[in-house]
């Protein structure tokens, strides 16, 4: 399911029209001037999540985060998502890999990992935080980039 593709040869306009989300795992200066020259719209979403989240009743806000990001995505554009934080939120109890896979489904997509890369598996913060997740990149449909 899940493919690592190291970055000398990895070419983002090959993956545009696929149905699964890219994680860019440690992107350099040259990895991020390719995704914006194929046209991905930079968006860092921690910002309008929490204004989004903020306007909601307390009760509501965990119920509906995954509808409130797709609401504040940029619509019919290549999103190349940085600033995410807030989804690993464990009040929110989402699987993020599976959300990136959502969003793919609907438009082309980026994640720039913010967390760390090791060989086959994505790492969010530190054993022993609530945040803490870990993922084993063959259990989902999503191409890291290392």
């Amino acid at each position: 399911m899940g493919e690592v593709v190291r970055r000398r040869k990895f070419q983002i306009r090959q993956y545009m029209g696929k149905s699964f989300p890219v994680v860019a795992c440690n992107p350099n200066e040259a990895l991020e001037q390719d995704i914006a020259g194929a046209g991905y719209q930079r968006f860092a979403l921690n910002f309008p999540l929490a204004i989004a989240l903020s306007a909601k009743p307390e009760d509501d806000r965990t119920k509906n985060v995954k509808e409130i990001v797709f609401s504040i995505l940029p619509k019919r554009q290549a999103v190349y998502l940085v600033d995410y934080e807030m989804l690993f939120d464990p009040r929110y109890e989402l699987d993020v890999l599976k959300l990136f896979y959502e969003i793919a489904r609907k438009q082309p997509f980026v994640a720039k990992w913010c967390g760390e890369y090791k060989p086959f598996m994505l790492i969010y913060a530190e054993p022993g935080y609530p945040e803490y997740q870990r993922y084993i990149i063959a259990n989902y449909d999503v191409i890291c980039v290392g």
